[in-house]
């Protein structure tokens, strides 16, 4: 009882249960103290790591001769670079190198390059109304990669008051050392009623449209997600284009927008689980058994424990196992709002920030030629931990200031989804992992923030923070993964309900 009621009670208990089932416990004294029997069940865990980058790098730059709008910029230089990283995994492979979940879960990696770079760029004033910029970057890694990034981009402003810009970039990354060398590392995700299929529910005397009928067994479990080391990874390739314009139609206001369409080609990302999931829950206990049921390639699907009452029947999916890959095409669209207004009036000053963020396509399409959606809803699942894709975003901050005083408040947006993930398994807003207790979509959650202070010195500075001033709870999401019963990117420290802050600011 002693241990249940410490924060980290589960874990004691879970590697007790571990070490008895390995048959390494060996009880202790009865007598000893909760300390000391704490520490036979979870031992000091001691781990050395490290990361190391060096880097020399040299520039030069300068005018070389006047165009209409101004001098000509050019400027180039060269890089070279070591980056290396140890880090062991604090967990013993006694289980396996696949089962370290059992215990810590803990990451782990290594690896080291020398990375050779060059780069140049020129800035071109054409005309007073016409300004160009072009730039490239050219890297060779040791590992075997190399590419060219070039970057073009304009600013064209035919009157003061409306400026037009547009960029048209190239990007490369090769696989990081924790994608391509990576020990096995889990995480659990929920199952719902889209990864299932008729034919398995059956057994459990259920469908998918009476999902909420199905035996606790079926409904209240998760299966494992677990990465394996990916070595043979391709280097990602992205293609960037932004078209924007900034508008001053009166004295102190500034209005922007923005488009981007970002596509990267060769992602790299987890592969969606939905095609295992439905392959698996598509075979029988015979074929699972015999080593004949079709999973697709590149996924190990190991089952979980069987329902006690229901011995002879297929169990649900306990792990899914597979390496990261590179993806067809990752693509992401969308639109950036944002406007400032400064005014005064005698001693008091005001001004208004406002920035927000419409998610118009976020979508991945497989080399099968497979895609999904992800906008307004949960997905991607596996990239975000459920934190989801809302379509809007954004903020809006006040500050009225007089003399050594100032009030600011700021109200933060964060738009609803559906609870849904095509990575998953499910269709784009379909309410798929919805566990029938909650609405299909997630609200809206707006929350407010004041902020107060007082300059009583040129050097001292007295505030006030009011979080949350509204005592706004984030909406029920039981599906998200990262946190319980709530969307901790949505939800942020809005759980806490209303908090307030003081504190001092000195300059020396």
């Amino acid at each position: 009882n002693d241990l249940r009621r410490t924060q980290t009670g589960y874990v004691y208990i879970a590697n007790l249960l571990t070490a008895i089932a390995q048959g390494t416990f060996n009880f202790v004294d009865p007598s000893a103290n909760t300390q000391q029997q704490i520490d036979f069940v979870s031992p000091d865990n001691i781990n050395e790591a490290s990361s190391d980058l060096y880097a020399v790098q040299a520039s030069v730059g300068r005018s070389l001769f006047e165009l209409p709008g101004g001098p000509l910029q050019f400027g180039f230089g060269g890089q070279i670079r070591y980056e290396a990283v140890d880090a062991p995994s604090g967990n013993p492979d006694y289980n396996g190198p696949t089962q370290r979940f059992f215990t810590l879960n803990a990451f782990g990696t290594s690896g080291n390059r020398t990375v050779y770079s060059a780069f140049a760029e020129v800035n071109a004033p054409i005309l007073d109304i016409l300004e160009l910029n072009a730039s490239g970057r050219y890297d060779s890694y040791s590992s075997g990669q190399d590419a060219f990034s070039p970057k073009i981009g304009a600013k064209f402003t035919p009157i003061p008051q409306i400026a037009l810009r547009a960029t048209w970039s190239k990007g490369f990354r090769i696989p990081s050392f924790g994608e391509a060398n990576a020990l096995p590392t889990t995480g659990f995700v929920a199952t719902a009623s889209g990864n299932f299929t008729d034919a398995f529910l059956a057994q459990y005397g259920c469908t998918v449209a009476t999902y909420s009928s199905c035996p606790a067994y079926v409904r209240n479990n998760s299966y494992g997600q677990t990465t394996l080391a990916s070595p043979d990874l391709e280097p990602e390739k992205s293609r960037s284009i932004t078209l924007g314009a900034i508008l001053n139609p009166i004295r102190n206001f500034t209005f922007t927008v923005d488009y981007f369409d970002i596509k990267k080609t060769g992602a790299i990302t987890a592969p969606s689980n939905a095609p295992a999931l439905q392959a698996y829950y598509s075979c029988t206990l015979a074929q699972v058994n015999s080593g004949t049921c079709d999973i697709p390639e590149g996924y190990n699907v190991i089952p979980g424990a069987p329902d006690v009452t229901r011995p002879n029947a297929l169990p649900v999916a306990g792990f899914i196992e597979a390496q990261l890959v590179n993806a067809n095409t990752v693509r992401v669209r969308g639109l950036d709002f944002a406007a400032l207004l400064r005014l005064e009036f005698g001693d008091i000053s005001f001004t208004s920030s406002a920035e927000a963020s419409r998610i118009l396509e976020l979508s991945t399409t497989f080399p099968d030629g497979s895609e999904e959606r992800y906008e307004g809803t949960l997905g991607n699942f596996n990239l975000t931990a459920g934190s989801g894709t809302p379509k809007w975003h954004g903020s809006w901050q006040n500050t009225v200031g007089y003399d050594r005083y100032s009030l600011t408040a700021t109200a933060n947006f964060f738009g609803g989804y559906d609870l849904s993930a095509e990575d998953q398994g499910t269709e784009q807003g379909d309410c798929g992992l919805n566990p029938g207790f909650v609405p299909c979509r997630v609200d809206d959650y707006i929350t407010l923030d004041l902020v107060g202070s007082v300059d009583v010195t040129d050097n001292f500075t007295f505030y006030v923070n009011v979080l949350n001033a509204l005592n706004d709870l984030p909406p029920v999401d039981p599906v998200t993964y990262g946190a319980v019963r709530y969307n901790p990117v949505q939800g942020g420290t809005g759980i806490f309900g209303r908090q307030f802050r003081a504190g001092i600011k000195a300059n020396f």
